[in-house]
């Protein structure tokens, strides 16, 4: 967690290009972004827009043709792989769309996984996995496999997993976007009250403005820049 003396994560002119038949498509072309702790802040935009492109390239898990990023004050460019997946790990919690749990393990084990690359003994690693657990509302499901969740319940598996070694920031790319309305309405709460209870800061890729907007601060990524969102020409959901 950071001490919230500097930026969690940061951002400077960032361009990502890929080729493209003779020449280059540019996907992202000049972001900068800041994140302090605690905070909350919302990308939109639309489909191909480069919105998880650039959140691969915030998390460390792809690198900028052009500008940096940095992680509590630590340049991702000048680490080796195996030091930019310690980072990932001690600072940085991902949820996604779909849950990307692992099927045969328990809603606990799940969770105590990434504690495993830790110092943590094994009591201490389950008992902080089931804290977390509790913390989602899932205290009664720890032995539950995936298969016998809810969808909701597998998002907060999730998000607990995420959550469980105390990271500097969360990242979410589309966390609710494949549930309904009301279980996604649920997840939202969640997550916003998560944010304060944590202190992470917390960064969501989402195509629903709804929920941007209950972000302290939004965005819309659009001909590879950010925009603020009162300027966004995406339609009102």
């Amino acid at each position: 967690m950071s001490d919230g003396s500097q930026p969690v994560i940061e951002a400077s002119e960032l361009v990502k290009e890929y080729p493209e038949g003779s020449g280059v498509l540019r996907v992202l072309d000049g972001v900068d972004l800041s994140m302090q702790a605690g905070e909350t802040l919302a990308v939109v935009g639309t489909s191909g827009s480069g919105k998880s492109t650039l959140l691969n390239l915030l998390g460390g898990l792809d690198s900028p043709t052009r500008g940096r990023v940095s992680v509590c004050g630590q340049v991702l460019d000048r680490q080796t792989e195996r030091q930019r997946g310690r980072l990932r790990n001690r600072h940085m919690g991902f949820v996604y769309q779909f849950h990307h749990l692992l099927p045969e393990f328990t809603a606990l084990e799940n969770v105590a996984m990434p504690l495993l690359l830790g110092e943590m003994g094994i009591e201490e690693l389950y008992a902080r996995a089931e804290e977390t657990l509790e913390s989602v509302g899932l205290g009664k499901r720890l032995s539950h496999k995936p298969g016998a969740l809810s969808g909701g319940e597998r998002q907060r598996v999730a998000i607990a997993r995420a959550l469980v070694t105390r990271p500097s920031v969360v990242m979410a790319d589309e966390p609710t976007g494949n549930l309904d309305e009301r279980t996604a309405r649920q997840v939202q709460d969640l997550m916003l009250e998560l944010n304060q209870s944590f202190g992470c800061a917390l960064l969501i890729v989402t195509h629903d403005l709804g929920f941007a907007r209950r972000c302290g601060r939004q965005f819309e990524l659009h001909e590879g820049r950010l925009h603020p969102l009162e300027h966004a020409s995406l339609p009102q959901s």
